[in-house]
């Protein structure tokens, strides 16, 4: 809900409920929970007109679990334009999730791949603090760069690790909660329109992870990652083509010793995925998509190879490896 209030200020509110109830052969037990969300925002444009252009954004949100009780996370945002080619940006805030049902009652094996995957009924919601910065140009109409800086302060992160190991000799993996963690990292992105139909995309960002606790790098983050997309936009004929790839660096893992400490390091190699998806619109309210991912990728039971002359690159082992072989999908959105 928006509501003007003068020329200066918009204030924005609404509220959100979900009610969970999940049944499967792969989780612990039944779940069933219930959160409500409450948010408002107020957008105070401080000033505007022919010259520079400056608006405060403070809002907060307030969620209410039934299994974690009220969580209240206020943020701030302030942008900047000395000239309509120009942005400057910065914000702040407090970040709160609690856990999936995934997370908390997964209860999954794949004997064939020598893995299985276990929830924590124990796992606690994950609090962060984060600031975060930016600069925006367009020098031309066909033209924006962006680049944005951020750092995440996290207590009790949830995150998949690798656990202590069984007497099976399969490879344990689990949710847990990191009790101090940082994240922090720059991104930089491109867009180009060469032609009124035609949008480019490129983006790179590094990420530097640390696990307080063990003074590590987190487990399975990258710290490099390369975007890049072509879409092809025919508003007449309500046509929406996009091919999407993806570039993502070696990722730690590491091997435990029997008192559950990271004994050894092992990188995962990098790996590449292609996705396309061609959409078609009618009118306002029907839409109707298909679409292949992961492209680049087979699997031949044990292993997620690209797919190129050689077939010699190897993302790594199903166990490291966060996505499934290429699918191919289907499916109508209706609008209203």
């Amino acid at each position: 809900w928006d509501q003007a209030l003068g020329d200066r200020m918009v204030v924005t509110s609404g509220v959100d409920f979900f009610l969970d109830r999940l049944q499967s052969d792969r989780i612990t037990e039944d779940g069933l929970r219930a959160r409500l969300g409450l948010f408002v925002q107020d957008e105070i444009t401080v000033l505007q007109g022919v010259g520079p252009r400056l608006v405060i954004t403070p809002g907060v949100r307030v969620d209410i679990d039934s299994s974690y009780g009220t969580a209240p996370t206020p943020k701030l945002a302030v942008r900047f334009d000395p000239h309509p080619a120009i942005g400057l940006r910065v914000n702040g805030g407090l970040g709160y999730r609690a856990p999936s049902f995934k997370e908390l009652l997964l209860l999954f094996e794949n004997s064939s791949r020598g893995y299985a995957v276990q929830g924590n009924p124990e796992l606690k919601p994950e609090r962060s603090f984060g600031l975060g910065g930016g600069l925006m140009l367009r020098p031309t109409p066909f033209l924006t760069i962006t680049v944005d800086g951020y750092r995440n302060d996290l207590q009790d992160m949830i995150t998949i690790e690798t656990l202590p190991n069984d007497d099976t000799g399969t490879l344990l993996l689990g949710y847990v909660n990191v009790g101090r963690a940082t994240t922090q990292g720059v991104q930089a992105s491109i867009l180009v329109r060469p032609l009124a139909f035609l949008q480019i995309r490129g983006g790179y960002e590094f990420t530097h992870t640390r696990d307080h606790a063990t003074d590590l790098p987190l487990e399975g983050r990258p710290e490099h990652r390369g975007t890049a997309a072509v879409e092809l936009l025919q508003v007449p004929w309500g046509l929406i083509a996009s091919i999407r790839g993806e570039f993502v660096g070696p990722r730690p893992f590491y091997l435990l010793d029997e008192l559950g400490q990271a004994a050894e390091t092992e990188p995962s190699n990098p790996y590449a995925l292609l996705n396309i998806r061609v959409a078609k619109r009618f009118g306002r309210h029907i839409e109707i998509f298909v679409g292949v991912e992961n492209l680049l990728l087979i699997d031949d039971g044990k292993k997620a190879h690209f797919v190129d002359l050689s077939n010699a690159d190897i993302a790594g082992p199903f166990t490291h490896f966060p996505s499934t072989p290429w699918r191919a999908y289907g499916g109508i959105n209706l609008r209203y």
